[in-house]
């Protein structure tokens, strides 16, 4: 019984996400492939749909395999919906949150935690402002252009490819910074999403999502199958279903099987 209300309560997190993020990206393949002419449905995305339903999953997971000791309701809440990791990360296990709140007795803010949230913050602002957002703008003609058929150049297009990867990885380690930073504020420690860029050597897109860890143990092909599926999932979910995300989520994962594989 606890296995089918475990799989009920993912799937149904699952269709939830589903309909919001890919209701009218399906409709707007399916006009744009086969010629029809579905009316587009306008669907108000959630705030933070994304972040807390992989919390969602991954909590109740935990739960399945008896890891999560107790579980107070408003624990439960405010590990879910903590605003400062809810817009952009990072994702967050219930054993980097749960047992802090339930140590809390005082919420008084101090000076040192408030002193270490303004330069997490900062520092955050700085890669996002200052690193990444200025060269946003190319970036978004080259592709504009290459979606209304203009010929790209070599150069160009390898910047834009090279580029938008790097905007991937500034967006999120810039906005997980913040988020730390403000956790700090509150006396909460988040985990640490992005200890380097993606393409360290071994270290091909480690964003540390730590839901896909526990798929770990199972066979080589279908764990490859899986992390495949997977990695395109969490990144159109989190980003958003376009097709340049589902075919960055494919090169994504195989570069880092490959890398993967040479290490060993």
């Amino acid at each position: 019984m606890r296995r089918v209300l475990t799989l009920l309560g993912v799937i149904l997190n699952l269709a939830l996400i589903g309909f919001y993020k890919y209701a009218a990206f399906i409709v707007e393949s399916l006009n744009w492939t086969i010629e029809t002419q579905f009316d587009v449905p306008d669907i108000i995305l959630p705030i933070g749909i994304s972040f807390f339903t992989f919390q969602q999953i991954s909590l109740l997971v935990d739960a399945y395999k008896g890891r999560v000791a107790q579980l107070r309701f408003w624990d439960h809440v405010l590990f879910i919906a903590f605003f400062p990791q809810l817009i952009a990360g990072p994702i967050v296990r219930q054993h980097d949150m749960l047992p802090q709140l339930a140590a809390r007795r005082n919420w008084t803010l101090r000076a040192d935690y408030l002193a270490i949230d303004i330069a997490l913050f900062a520092f955050g602002l700085f890669k996002k402002a200052v690193l990444i957002d200025p060269f946003v703008p190319y970036l978004d003609l080259v592709y504009q252009a290459a979606s209304a058929g203009d010929a790209i150049g070599f150069v160009d297009g390898w910047v834009a490819g090279i580029g938008y990867g790097f905007q991937v990885y500034f967006d999120f380690s810039a906005y997980s910074d913040m988020a730390i930073g403000l956790g700090f504020m509150f006396g909460l420690r988040l985990p640490n999403n992005f200890f380097s860029n993606g393409w360290q050597s071994g270290r091909f897109g480690q964003i540390r999502y730590n839901l896909l860890a526990s798929y770990k143990e199972k066979p080589v092909m279908i764990k490859v199958l899986f992390i495949c599926i997977a990695n395109i999932v969490c990144i159109a979910n989190i980003e958003g279903p376009r097709s340049r995300l589902v075919f960055g989520g494919i090169g994504h994962k195989l570069g880092y099987i490959s890398t993967r594989r040479n290490a060993r």
